[in-house]
């Protein structure tokens, strides 16, 4: 006879057996998840941002929450001056006590008086064509909660002097309010005759890390912008003949005298815009719907179809190698720029006319596309490790416009010539910073060469196919966070599953390149 004994047992052996069913279909289902691709998340309150935001490694990346900066600027473009209020939501998500906060003003850099200079003696008059011309920003008061706060502004940093400390979880609104002027300049801020351009010009909060808050001049050689990810609602007044492209998606209203165009950015790097009533645009839409504009004020010779060309195909490899473009547009702005170069910025660069006349090579327009995903969606340190972006843009620009057999050769010509200059180079090593350097060309040989020529050996060490896993899978570990060198490291060690330590001590720091 079966007693109620007997019942409960087989009953509790069921139900353990639909406990271990369950557990194993979520593990299923958790594998399956790990091996979709790389999907970009823009929604700060889904589920899975909030999943990736607790199971990041223990860095300062791990507690982050994105700074909100609302901004209501007025610009008179005839004279280059702005002024504006900016209200930033700030919160302390580290264990630390506030007794100040920090924020950079890049645009201070560009004073009569500063003793920090963005650009070397050498290339002061072709940055000035026309003579020096002044560039600032001012800050007239700070509130704090609605409340007046002290604050010392010193070169190109602004400190706030906190009454009471902020302290870990605590949320608070900073209002500054500020003028300034862009100065003539053919530089990463900067203005001719035609259009204003302008990069990183607003107070913004520099990065707190394991060091503390980070406080580094503007160098000259090199990228000096550190920021972490944030959100921008930005406003902008100006005469109504003028168009305004910012780092985002504007819409326009306008009056008898004036337009303001408001710009909404979602999870940038960065905040930049441009101003001119002489803007031509080209516009190619590609796949996903995302927009490519290209803003320009030469009258002739600007080779649209090729620039636009060349900005899809790197849209198209980046999406393919690592996860698509994050943003709905993508704006090209035709400015000056004294090395025919160009600045990035999110979802917006600055390339000097001479790019767009197809003067200078359209390799120019891959690699500042290409940051967008190292520098803008992966961030790092550019003053202490600037080859963590720039190495990996330049050698995946080669993939757009040569062949493997051709990547081949030119690496081993590029390692050749490094291994021959090496002796006379100051500074070798990738473990470098941006103050060790004084000429650009050495800093082109060691940040974006060495490190591209590494690059070349660890994929011909790991194999295409893994060394396209390892991009991927480092690529979406760090998106919207601050990478170093250590997590890369990790990420390929994980990838190749074996030790790099000597690969790496080799192409990074060895007085000479080993053979591929």
């Amino acid at each position: 006879m079966l007693t109620k004994k007997w019942f409960k047992t087989v009953a509790m052996i069921m139900l353990l057996c639909l406990i271990c069913i369950a557990c194993s279909n979520d593990k299923n289902k958790s594998s399956d998840r790990e091996e979709e691709p790389v999907v970009v998340i823009l929604d700060e309150s889904s589920k899975k941002e909030e999943k990736v935001k607790k199971e990041t490694s223990k860095d300062s990346n791990t507690t982050y929450k994105y700074t909100d900066y609302k901004v209501n600027l007025k610009i008179d473009p005839e004279k280059r001056t702005f002024e504006g209020i900016e209200k930033v939501n700030f919160t302390n998500k580290t264990e630390d006590y506030f007794e100040t906060i920090l924020f950079n003003l890049y645009l201070n850099a560009y004073q009569s008086n500063s003793q920090v200079k963005p650009y070397t003696l050498e290339s002061e008059d072709k940055i000035y064509r026309d003579g020096f011309d002044e560039g600032y920003i001012e800050i007239e008061s700070v509130l704090i909660n609605n409340t007046e706060a002290a604050f010392n502004q010193s070169e190109t940093f602004l400190e706030l002097l906190l009454q009471e400390p902020v302290s870990p979880e605590e949320e608070i609104e900073i209002t500054i309010q500020f003028k300034g002027k862009v100065p003539k300049a053919s530089h990463e801020i900067g203005a001719n005759d035609k259009v204003m351009w302008m990069g990183n010009f607003l107070p913004v909060l520099a990065v707190y890390d394991e060091d503390g808050w980070s406080r580094y001049s503007y160098y000259p050689i090199g990228d000096s912008f550190y920021t972490r990810i944030s959100n921008y609602s930005v406003t902008v007044t100006t005469p109504k003949d003028y168009t305004v492209v910012g780092t985002g998606e504007e819409t326009e209203q306008e009056n008898e005298k004036e337009k303001v165009t408001t710009i909404e950015a979602k999870m940038v790097r960065d905040f930049a815009l441009a101003v001119s009533n002489q803007f031509n645009v080209e516009t190619r839409e590609v796949q996903d719907g995302i927009n490519i504009n290209l803003y320009y004020t030469s009258k002739m010779g600007v080779d649209g179809e090729n620039v636009l060309e060349t900005a899809e195909k790197t849209l198209k490899l980046y999406g393919e190698i690592l996860g698509s473009y994050p943003y709905t547009e993508l704006d090209i702005i035709e400015g000056t720029l004294y090395n025919s170069s160009g600045a990035e910025y999110s979802a917006l660069v600055v390339a000097d006319y001479k790019v767009l006349r197809g003067i200078s090579s359209q390799e120019i327009i891959a690699h500042l596309v290409g940051h967008q995903w190292f520098y803008g969606v992966v961030g790092s340190n550019p003053v202490k490790e600037p080859w963590l972006d720039e190495a990996i843009v330049t050698y995946l620009t080669n993939y757009i416009f040569y062949s493997d057999e051709e990547i081949e050769r030119l690496m081993q010509n590029k390692r050749r010539e490094i291994n021959k200059n090496i002796g006379v180079l100051r500074v070798t090593r990738l473990n470098s910073e941006l103050r060790d350097f004084s000429t650009w060309e050495s800093y082109y040989n060691i940040h974006y060469y060495r490190g591209e020529i590494m690059l070349h050996a660890l994929r011909k060490r790991m194999g295409d196919e893994k060394f396209r896993e390892f991009l991927k899978k480092y690529y979406e570990r760090y998106a919207y966070k601050i990478a170093n060198k250590e997590a890369f490291m990790e990420v390929a060690e994980e990838v190749y599953d074996s030790s790099l330590k000597m690969f790496f001590y080799q192409w990074m720091d060895a007085e000479k390149l080993p053979k591929f």
